[in-house]
This record gives C-alpha cells, sequence and structure tokens, in this order.
C-alpha cells in the first residue's frame, strides 16, 4: 500500500514530514476486507483499554 504513495523510485529524503503523516493517515483510515471493510483506525479505538497493574515486587526477586 505504501507502494501506491511511495513509487519504488521514491528517495526518502526528498519526502517531508508532512507526506509521510498523510500517507500513514491514508493507511490508517483505508477500509480492510480482512477487518470486516473497517478501517485499522475504528478497529484499534473499539478495544476496550485497560491499565496495567502489576503486584508488589513482581519483578524483584
Amino acid at each position: 500500500m505504501l507502494r501506491q504513495r511511495f513509487p519504488k523510485s521514491s528517495n526518502f529524503l526528498k519526502v517531508s514530514d508532512e507526506d509521510v503523516q498523510e500517507a500513514v493517515y491514508q493507511l490508517n483510515h483505508r477500509p480492510r476486507k480482512c477487518l470486516g471493510f473497517r478501517t485499522p483506525h475504528e478497529v484499534f479505538h473499539a478495544i476496550e483499554m485497560k491499565p496495567l497493574t502489576l503486584a508488589f515486587g513482581a519483578f524483584c526477586n
């Protein structure tokens, strides 16, 4: 998918940060068949995040 935005002959020294950020945005907002035609952005934000808690001394042996 990146090759659609940046052909093989692209010189990445001449690609701006804004161009890269736009490509990332477009990739993350493009529906995917393997995700049930949802976008990676939609799938990621649908996951319920829970804080990780560790028992005291879990890494102290």
